[in-house]
């Protein structure tokens, strides 16, 4: 775990831009105490506040890496979710902490999500065409998925899409998923599959995806879809592109879009695949995540 904890805070230290929403987390980043307390939380407010809205009703805490999304049946249903940082007697504890709005984002209410306690990060939010919504997750470096059929009020037990572990020699820890549904109950997420060996050291990280017919009820196997071009170097030699961070995914025209970064020399040591310079897309069927074409370059530094 101490690999990844130093990946995930090299990754918010290095050069990377983080989006906020601000009617998410408001003025709770300012930084001080007393900036935070100037900003109180607005749980209920009249129709006057539209913008800049502290939702932390729950107070406490630390907040990044948000998603949100907007209901396609019920337009003025937003579903957004934060990790919080919490301080409890034994460390600091990442969760993450859903909520929901019925009036176009002017009010919010708190929900819960049922990870137990193991650290949960990398909310990513997504409404399919019939109005349910979706939440997945990296609990503990395994790919979890949720879902909502009441707009974000309530969500169903997590289902394990992928999972991981790490141990002293190493092991799998599924990073930064990235959710996107369509049709009624077609789900696919992509995520970031770490593995480490001796010492914690990073030994690949490929984009890998699964997808979900059946409103993410059940799950395709996992399979890795970032491929292999002359343009990459692997991270144990070759052409793999495995040394891959920060996917996305859209689907458009019957088609998914996953793009990611990666880089062809990471030190040897390295413990994370920050060093990236090179910017790329798959092709992926959305229904079964099976790669249709690519990798494709898309820029280099």
């Amino acid at each position: 775990m101490t690999a990844v904890v130093r990946r995930r805070w090299r990754s918010v230290t290095a050069p990377r831009v983080l989006v906020f929403v601000t009617a998410l987390v408001g003025l709770t980043l300012a930084g001080s105490p007393a900036a935070r307390a100037s900003a109180p939380a607005v749980c209920t407010a009249g129709p006057g506040v539209v913008s800049n809205v502290n939702t932390s009703c729950a107070g406490g805490g630390q907040y990044f890496e948000d998603s949100i999304a907007v209901n396609p049946l019920i337009p003025a249903n937003l579903v957004a979710a934060v990790i919080v940082l919490s301080r409890t007697s034994t460390g600091v504890v990442p969760q993450i902490q859903p909520r929901f709005s019925f009036d176009g984002g002017v009010t919010w209410i708190s929900s819960q999500v049922d990870y137990g306690t193991q650290p949960a990060v990398d909310p990513s939010i997504a409404f399919d065409a019939e109005g349910t919504a979706y939440l997945a997750a990296t609990n503990n470096g395994t790919i979890v998925v949720d879902r909502s059929a009441d707009g974000g009020v309530s969500w169903s037990p997590p289902v394990v899409v992928a999972a991981g572990h790490l141990g002293r020699r190493g092991g799998t820890f599924n990073d930064h998923p990235q959710l996107t549904a369509t049709s009624d109950g077609d789900v696919l997420v992509t995520w970031i599959h770490d593995v480490f060996g001796a010492a914690q050291k990073l030994v690949t990280a490929p984009v890998q995806d699964a997808a979900s017919v059946d409103g993410a009820t059940t799950w395709s196997t996992a399979r890795t879809i970032s491929g292999t071009a002359a343009f990459c170097t692997g991270r144990q030699g070759g052409h793999a592109c495995d040394q891959t961070f920060g996917n996305a995914v859209a689907v458009a025209g019957g088609r998914a879009v996953v793009t990611f970064q990666d880089t062809y020399d990471e030190a040897a040591n390295a413990n994370a695949a920050l060093g990236r310079d090179k910017y790329l897309s798959v092709i992926v069927n959305p229904e079964t995540g099976a790669v249709v074409a690519g990798p494709f370059l898309i820029g280099q530094a």
